[in-house]
């Protein structure tokens, strides 16, 4: 049996995932840990959950299958057999270049088309990075599969970024001081809520074709 270990960014994204004896399931601060985190024994790693867009092309419920992983300090290309068996498996998938590098960047429409127009990358998360480094490190075959839950032209508020603590949890209170102080931001709110629930119902049927109960 081959233990695969799941690295989501928020704990909604790991609740799609299939509770199964071969599957470890991490989010959060994990990522920051994964040295300590990932079960020994683990035979592939993959990076699930959903991804912001780059790629102006790009719409909310697209599946991405990224190619590579970049940032400032380098590209890591995924396996190519997870790759394969993906792409495979969900037949209009996007092959993309995934920029990763945490959430300090790619927070605007302008941000994001920078990083678009430098990198050539196509969408951005917060764990793939991660993951691709802990992979490389351990030589251990790793994949990134996500789904796009907010546009290139998405407007993400700052302080809504803040209301997700380091477990992958997002405040209710954060959001409502959020909000107080942030009104006109109300509408952007729902429509990021709105995408999100969209991408991760895409998410659960991801799952349910990769790990079947």
């Amino acid at each position: 049996m081959i233990l695969t270990t799941v690295v989501c960014g928020l704990v909604e994204e790991a609740d799609q995932v299939t509770k199964r004896d071969d599957l470890q399931v991490l989010w959060g601060d994990a990522r920051n840990h994964l040295d300590t985190e990932v079960s020994r024994g683990c035979g592939q790693i993959i990076s699930l959950g959903v991804s912001g867009g780059l790629n102006p092309k790009l719409r909310i419920g697209d599946i991405v299958i990224a190619d590579a992983v970049s940032n400032k300090k380098g590209i890591y290309v995924t396996s190519e057999p997870i790759k394969k068996f993906w792409q495979s498996v969900f037949k209009d998938a996007k092959l993309v270049y995934e920029y990763s590098s945490g959430m300090e960047e790619g927070n605007t429409a302008d941000e994001r088309l920078e990083l678009f127009n430098k990198y050539h990358c196509d969408a951005i998360d917060d764990e793939s990075i991660h993951v691709a480094r802990f992979a490389l490190k351990n030589d251990i075959p790793f994949g990134v599969i996500r789904v796009i839950s907010d546009t290139a032209a998405t407007f993400l508020p700052a302080w809504m970024l803040q209301a997700t603590n380091v477990h992958g949890k997002s405040s209710f209170w954060d959001i409502l001081k959020g909000l107080e102080h942030h009104p006109q931001d109300i509408v952007d709110l729902v429509e990021v809520g709105l995408n999100y629930r969209v991408a991760l119902n895409t998410l659960y049927h991801i799952n349910k074709k990769l790990f079947p109960a």
